[in-house]
């Protein structure tokens, strides 16, 4: 497990690249991928040690992704950054530590990251 890494999953292309340049410039190293698919490809060669996971994306969504991890017995805290409904019983039914609502304050999010990645 790379403990500066967070794996960024969202299919919304400026959504991936805004909290990947802010999660940079905090001096974290960031992969990204554009649905779950891609993320578990990503996670064939490194394990992060946060992901921030959109719900909501094309190809495998982000609950075909948590069952994915699960199948493989793989365990990384993971926080829900999502304009889907319900996002607080979401986070809870599929474990995730935290969840952020879109649209989100970059402030929150930085605040919610640094309290979970510490934890990991």
């Amino acid at each position: 497990m790379d403990s500066r890494l967070i794996l960024v999953v969202d299919d919304e292309d400026g959504i991936r690249e805004l909290i990947a340049e802010v999660l940079s410039s905090e001096g974290y190293t960031v992969q990204s991928a554009c649905n779950g698919r891609d993320a578990l490809r990503v996670m064939e060669s490194t394990i992060p040690a946060l992901i921030l996971l959109d719900l909501h994306m094309t190809v495998l969504d982000g609950f075909g992704f948590v069952r994915a991890l699960v199948a493989r017995g793989i365990t990384v805290p993971t926080i829900l950054v999502s304009a889907a409904a319900n996002l607080a019983q979401h986070a809870r039914d599929l474990g995730a530590v935290a969840f952020i609502g879109k649209p989100f304050e970059i402030g929150h999010l930085l605040r919610t990251v640094e309290r979970h990645h510490q934890a990991a």
